[in-house]
């Protein structure tokens, strides 16, 4: 055998090895090979293996991700069916539509509040509130119905139908009990109703005290930054207090006044009028701007 013989056989042998552990890279042959031994497995896997490994920790990422937001204890929101206008055909389908739903809100108190446990919380009266604050068929249920009365005029009704979700909440959910006491300031005003609107007002004070009460005796006050945005607050809160009663009293003479609760008075149109006119001496809006501000009073 010459020279030339002996490469083109060495060429030929390494090629043909090369090719060889391609191809048990790709078919996986260590593996085949080392289960008909019956030894341990191959270093190098085969491109099915890879892409059956690949699917399955897609699968395990999503189921993982799908446990995470079951444990989670935010908002579950929830198709709404179209609202009838009726209010008993309102509360006839929302009732038989939420009964499904009372125990499984019911699950997310008793994780929630063990959830508070585990982390070290033990102001009964904070977990209480916490842990209440979760389940949320009563405000999932009252306030789209509310929203869909006060836009088609029913104003009172939708008032009415937020009055009587008050009663359901049980005693110590302040969270969402100010929720709804927040709507029913915003729908009362529409309507004109003040007195009512001020009594909620009230109701809306007492109710911040006690969550900013309960939230300044916690374990998060440890944190710097929530106790100083719950002493800002309670600082606030005073100040609404203190000016609640001359708010509602000037709420009361606009109606008087000008038949709406936000209505400009005679002697504060005097005094934008004055203030357009020497907008307009100086330049500063022009001659369509001033007629529109003037029309707007």
């Amino acid at each position: 055998m010459n020279y030339f013989e002996k490469i083109f056989l060495g060429t030929t042998t390494f090629v043909g090895i090369v090719l060889f552990f391609l191809m048990g890279l790709y078919f996986d042959l260590g593996d085949m090979f080392s289960e008909s031994m019956k030894s341990g497995g191959f270093v190098t896997r085969g491109a099915t293996i890879d892409r059956l490994v690949d699917k399955m920790d897609k699968v395990r990422r999503v189921r993982k991700t799908a446990m995470v937001g079951d444990g989670g204890f935010g908002h579950i929101s929830r198709v709404m069916p179209s609202i009838p206008r009726s209010r008993a055909g309102i509360s006839a389908r929302f009732r038989r539509f939420y009964k499904s739903h009372i125990k499984s809100g019911k699950e997310r108190v008793e994780q929630y509040r063990a959830h508070l446990l585990k982390q070290g919380f033990q102001n009964k009266e904070y977990i209480q509130m916490k842990a209440l604050a979760q389940d949320k068929t009563v405000l999932t249920r009252a306030i789209p119905v509310a929203i869909k009365l006060s836009a088609a005029g029913d104003i009172e009704e939708a008032i009415t139908v937020l009055e009587d979700a008050l009663t359901e909440l049980p005693e110590g959910d302040y969270e969402q009990r100010i929720k709804l006491v927040e709507k029913l300031i915003e729908l009362s005003l529409r309507a004109g109703l003040i007195d009512k609107a001020h009594s909620f007002a009230k109701m809306q004070l007492k109710l911040d005290s006690q969550i900013l009460s309960l939230e300044s005796e916690s374990k998060l006050m440890e944190k710097k930054v929530f106790a100083g945005r719950v002493n800002a607050a309670i600082k606030s809160l005073e100040d609404k207090r203190n000016n609640m009663d001359k708010i509602f009293s000037s709420f009361r003479k606009r109606q008087r006044e000008t038949g709406k609760y936000n209505g400009v008075l005679p002697e504060e149109k005097i005094q934008f009028k004055a203030e357009i006119m020497g907008m307009k001496a100086k330049g500063e809006i022009s001659s369509e701007v001033y007629s529109e501000m003037l029309d707007s009073l």
